[in-house]
């Protein structure tokens, strides 16, 4: 049975993530904040917990910060001590703020990178090492569309064409330690 880490796991698309692998019958460990934050319209983790109850399937349910060293690291503390292994990795934690450069404040395009970019490179960069000495694994990187440029979106837009480029280089570095990176 797989070990799957999924960041930004409990609201919306890391949701169905979560609760789909589970059915499937994977361990998974999914993480994300409890509190709202910029342009999400999450509420904690019932919504989650309630769904994994309904499809009668379990999933590990953490709060962490994935731009946050020391929460990443706990996070995969916690899958490797309760589970011995990690075989994937879903990187999805991403948060999306409308606006133009002209628009979008140095704040929020700095909190931009650090969910959509840093924490991708944060969550790839623990787990990599594990992957490695079990033999291999995989890495699934959650892109966008709007990676190429979409009106309105050009912090967000940036982030996703930055996670392309990051994939490409994860998946020419890993490939032969047998772990494959793809975006999806």
């Amino acid at each position: 049975m797989s070990v799957i880490i999924v960041t930004g796991g409990t609201f919306g698309l890391g949701q169905s993530i979560t609760v789909d692998l589970a059915r499937r019958g994977h361990h998974v460990v999914s993480f994300g904040l409890a509190q709202p934050q910029v342009s999400s319209t999450a509420k904690g983790f019932d919504s989650l917990r309630t769904e994994l109850e309904q499809a009668g399937v379990k999933a590990d349910v953490l709060e962490a910060d994935v731009s946050s060293v020391a929460d990443v690291q706990r996070v995969v503390e916690h899958t490797v001590s309760r589970y011995g292994a990690i075989h994937g990795l879903v990187n999805n934690a991403a948060i999306g703020p409308l606006g133009t450069v002209l628009t979008t404040d140095e704040a929020t395009f700095g909190k931009i990178f650090d969910v959509n970019v840093k924490g991708t490179y944060l969550t790839s960069r623990t787990v990599l090492p594990h992957m490695i000495r079990s033999g291999g694994g995989s890495i699934v990187n959650i892109g966008s569309g709007a990676g190429y440029g979409k009106a309105n979106m050009a912090a967000y837009s940036a982030s996703k064409g930055a996670i392309v480029a990051l994939s490409m280089a994860m998946a020419y570095d890993h490939f032969h330690d047998h772990v494959r990176v793809n975006v999806a």
